[in-house]
């Protein structure tokens, strides 16, 4: 093994893999802390968390590196406690620890809310980053805040973060790219609202066609300076975004008088909230529980991708779609004695894999695993923000190739195989027989075969005698 020269590091892409890995595994056990964190919610204050989600900029798609992770979740309260005379708890505001910055509702009082259409509830039921999700919950509230929706609501309450931040953070010789985004993304959320587009998207990235195209050219700068700097880093105006946020400012409010209010519907609200306090706590999973159509559902799912020949470019019309996915297991399934690997169809055409077992196949260069981590954009139908902590350099080494050319030969033998397998039951058949080098005539040693005696009608069966 030939020795580095002094002076120079020995291993630097170790170095590098090595620090990857320890800002993924700090990131893990961050996400695990949270349900931690939940966990103890549930204990002290004697509630079921119903749901859990990241709101703020890690949900919008602009964290800073030193941002917090802004937890804020549903709970349910004992049954009988909705029926005292006594006020029962409503809210749950913790310390802040650390990086987690974690609140939450009560269920009764989310849904008053939410006949409102309060902005910041409706966004925690959009959210791209779920921790904890009864079966079914945002289904059934994300169908509620449609069917009580006041566009007039949500603009009003977008429109006055963005005043908010116009006519106070952004009123200064120099600002934050924090403050910037948060008004563009609060007046393009009432754009969308005041078009009649119905219920906001969460990602920022959504919401940016709407914007006119000098605005959409200072985008870029201002999420990479968010991305690199700390919250409180400041940077000059700058002019295009003053302008355009002042005249949206005042399009909308002229807007905000002709739009329809809705209604709260309390039937529909009632009906909710009657269906979650007598809801059983959800019980712990079992291997067999994990079926497809469950490993897909909005708290499991990490990934979910067309891939084979789809992906690949090589389908005919006849091709099937085949699908690959990942999905997370419910904490107290991964604490327990059970374990998943994998959920498939008979088939095998749809195939989704325990992150934690996908975390095993890409150490080891598995290529099938691999090629999740690079799949066509226009192939992939879901990606969880948090799916994208797996990125390629964290696992690649030259381990490849040995699992590739593995994973070659062995296709290469299966082709083999089934060509041989065609001749078998095509019956091809063997050449003429050898001819005895003494007479020139067929070598009549050899045994004809009893299922075809006519071909050589001069051999006949070999028949034993006693004594052979």
């Amino acid at each position: 093994m030939a020795v580095p020269a002094r002076g120079r590091p020995a291993w630097p892409s170790a170095t590098r893999h090595l620090t990857r890995f320890t800002s993924l595994a700090r990131r893990m056990c961050l996400h695990r802390e949270i349900h931690e964190l939940l966990d103890r919610v549930e204990r002290q204050y004697g509630v079921r968390v119903v749901y859990a989600c990241e709101s703020g900029s890690r949900a919008w798609g602009f964290a800073s590196p030193d941002s917090d992770y802004d937890i804020r979740f549903i709970f349910v309260r004992p049954a009988p406690s909705y029926c005292s005379v006594a006020e029962g708890l409503e809210t749950i505001d913790l310390p802040l620890d650390g990086l987690l910055d974690a609140g939450g509702w009560d269920v009764r009082k989310a849904l008053r809310l939410l006949g409102k259409s309060n902005g910041a509830l409706v966004e925690w039921l959009h959210s791209p980053m779920v921790y904890v999700e009864a079966p079914g919950f945002r289904d059934r509230w994300q169908s509620t805040a449609r069917a009580v929706f006041s566009p007039r609501a949500s603009v009003d309450h977008y429109r006055g973060l963005a005043k908010q931040m116009i006519c106070g953070k952004l009123n200064a010789d120099t600002v934050r790219a924090k403050d910037y985004l948060y008004a563009l993304r609060a007046l393009l959320a009432a754009c969308w609202v005041a078009e009649g587009k119905g219920i906001p998207p969460v990602p920022f990235a959504e919401l940016l066609p709407l914007a006119p195209s000098e605005v959409m050219a200072e985008i870029p700068m201002l999420l990479d300076h968010k991305a690199r700097t700390g919250e409180r880093e400041r940077m000059a105006r700058i002019a295009t975004l003053d302008g355009f946020l002042l005249a949206c400012l005042a399009e909308i409010g002229a807007k905000v008088p002709d739009l329809p209010r809705g209604g709260e519907e309390s039937d529909t609200l009632d009906r909710v909230l009657h269906a979650e306090i007598r809801r059983p706590r959800s019980v712990k999973m079992r291997p067999g529980d994990f079926t497809l159509d469950r490993v897909r559902q909005p708290d499991m799912l990490l990934f979910d991708t067309v891939a084979g020949s789809h992906a690949y470019g090589t389908a005919i019309a006849e091709s099937d779609e085949d699908r690959r996915g990942v999905f997370v297991a419910p904490a107290d399934f991964l604490l327990g004695l059970d374990s998943i690997e994998q959920v498939a169809d008979e088939r095998s055409d749809r195939v989704y894999y325990e992150v934690g077992r996908l975390v095993e196949m890409l150490l080891k260069n598995n290529p099938n695993a691999l090629e999740l981590l690079a799949m066509p954009e226009d192939c992939i139908r879901f990606r969880h923000p948090l799916y994208q902590i797996l990125r390629p350099e964290l696992f690649l080494s030259r381990l490849c190739a040995r699992t590739f050319g593995e994973y070659a030969t062995i296709r290469i033998e299966r082709v083999f195989d089934r060509y041989h397998q065609k001749e078998k039951i095509m019956g091809i058949k063997p050449g003429p027989k050898r001819t005895a080098k003494s007479t020139g005539e067929p070598d009549r040693r050899q045994r004809d075969n009893k299922e075809t005696p006519k071909n050589t009608p001069s051999l006949k069966p070999h028949k034993h005698k006693k004594g052979d």
